[in-house]
């Protein structure tokens, strides 16, 4: 999580990357295009396949906003 100080105090936002737990390449979701997928899922989480090794994993987010990835 990373937080910007304001005039006014302090905003905290979740920052959207996530690493592939195979080939440990790091993936930014600029456009919240993971997130939008995991959200309409029923499960909660959703499949990714990584560009780089060519591997699915899947793909969730916890109570701080992180992405979460497993095998």
């Amino acid at each position: 999580m990373a937080c910007i100080p304001v005039k006014d105090g302090i905003i905290c936002v979740a920052e959207s990357y996530y690493q592939c737990p195979h080939c440990h390449k790091l993936w930014h979701d600029y456009n919240e295009m993971r997130l939008n997928r995991i959200n309409k899922n029923k499960s909660g989480y959703t499949k990714v396949k990584c560009v780089k090794c060519g591997k699915k994993f899947n793909l969730t987010y916890n109570i701080k906003g992180e992405f979460v990835t497993w095998k």
